[in-house]
């Protein structure tokens, strides 16, 4: 049994429009959250507060501008999901013209 959840998500929006709700925190915070701090540089800091009740925070892995942002997650509150227990990666790929 595998540990992978993997999700898809079509979006109206060009990758590098895209890019910077996943990199910036004043626009990760226009679609979610109450609080967020991104150092976005391998082993920066990944912490964000997505209901205002608590942080998940985490580690930078890797940014590929435009394309790739894969970091570590987990509850700061809460054994289940300890910070950077799990690892996210947000792929970017544009959809080919017409489709």
């Amino acid at each position: 049994m595998s540990d992978e959840l993997v999700l898809e998500r079509r979006v109206s929006a060009p990758p590098d429009k895209v890019f910077t709700y996943f990199t910036e925190p004043d626009k990760w915070l226009a679609w979610q959250g109450t609080e967020a701090e991104m150092e976005l540089v391998a082993g920066g800091l990944w912490r964000v507060n997505v209901t205002g009740q608590g942080f998940a925070s985490g580690r930078v892995v890797e940014v590929v501008e435009n394309e790739r942002v894969v970091f570590t997650w987990g509850w700061e509150r809460g054994p289940a999901v300890p910070p950077g227990s799990t690892t996210v990666a947000i792929e970017l790929v544009p959809e080919a013209m017409g489709h």
